[in-house]
């Protein structure tokens, strides 16, 4: 059970290491650097693919995200110089067998391999750019403190998260009062809430699953406190919620309804017999957390000029 939560800390992890990446830049014109030597790539039927036709094509689909990785790990490695801090290639090696292992703790090395390699897939990550994030993360992990003080509450909110009760409902979500009750009142009239979702709502993380979310915990983090609060008070599949408004990290005004699917009971585990394993999941939570901090402060206190026009256009 903890390898499994484990390994979700690690993929929510993974998920803030690149929903933050990219640093403020200065786009100032300047000649573009220009290399004479263009490089056969491959040869069909006689004719040469230059180096220069692939990254014509490959600079705008993903050149930008690219480079915004090299250039976070440039700055974070410029802040481990500084600490006397670098990466040998040994140490990145053993960074990532821990994350093997705490993907599939009780596999076999083969097992663990194909499991990261679908994880880069679902993420569309090449290995290239996952080497990028440990090497970061390596690095990050050597710059921030690693005590962890944990308090009572902190147990508490852990053990709710982990062995609490789960639930799993279906949101329709819209910048528009309006919208929402006129969802209301087609609800009211027998209309779908599934197919409403497709025609009304906004939230793009659970568009494509009609609207599903969850499961989750009433001390999910990642939900925003007032669908959870509203979540939980549902009990009857398909019952549905008011209309009740709530705003985002960016302070954006959202009307929401929800549609109870079902839920799972609280584990029978007590918080002293789960007591370690809570601790561990703690400690990585906060240590990640402070982690992702220190990259945004980073990430923002870097000055980045783009030469390459193709980038500024991917960006």
């Amino acid at each position: 059970m903890y390898k499994k939560r484990l390994l979700w800390c690690w993929l929510a992890y993974l998920a803030i290491q690149m929903g933050i990446t990219g640093c403020a830049t200065t786009e100032t014109p300047r000649k573009r650097l220009v290399t004479r030597d263009d490089p056969t790539v491959a040869i069909v039927n006689g004719r040469a693919i230059k180096q220069s036709e692939l990254l014509k094509v490959l600079l705008p689909v993903k050149g930008r995200k690219v480079l915004d990785e090299l250039v976070l790990l440039e700055v974070v490695r410029q802040q481990a110089a500084e600490k006397g801090i670098s990466a040998a290639a040994v140490e990145i090696q053993a960074e990532f067998d821990r994350i093997l292992r705490e993907l599939a703790p009780d596999k076999t090395r083969r097992e663990q391999t194909a499991l990261f390699k679908y994880m880069l897939e679902k993420r569309n990550l090449s290995q290239a750019e996952f080497d990028i994030i440990v090497e970061r993360q390596y690095l990050l992990g050597r710059l921030v403190d690693p005590n962890v003080t944990i308090t009572d509450k902190m147990y508490a909110d852990e053990y709710e998260r982990q062995y609490g009760r789960k639930v799993i409902v279906r949101q329709l979500v819209t910048a528009s009062f309006r919208s929402i009750l006129e969802v209301r009142q087609k609800l009211d009239a027998g209309a779908d809430f599934a197919r409403l979702v497709e025609q009304y709502s906004q939230d793009q993380r659970t568009l494509a699953r009609g609207g599903v979310l969850g499961p989750f915990s009433r001390a999910d983090e990642h939900i925003p406190e007032p669908v959870r609060q509203a979540a939980f008070e549902l009990n009857t599949p398909g019952g549905r919620t008011k209309p009740f408004r709530f705003y985002d990290d960016g302070n954006k005004e959202w009307w929401c309804l929800l549609q109870f699917e079902k839920d799972f009971p609280a584990d029978a585990a007590t918080p002293a017999e789960v007591r370690n394993e809570l601790t561990r999941i703690i400690r990585r939570r906060v240590l990640n957390q402070r982690m992702s901090d220190l990259q945004k402060k980073l990430k923002q206190q870097a000055t980045v000029t783009i030469l390459e026009h193709k980038l500024k256009e991917g960006g």
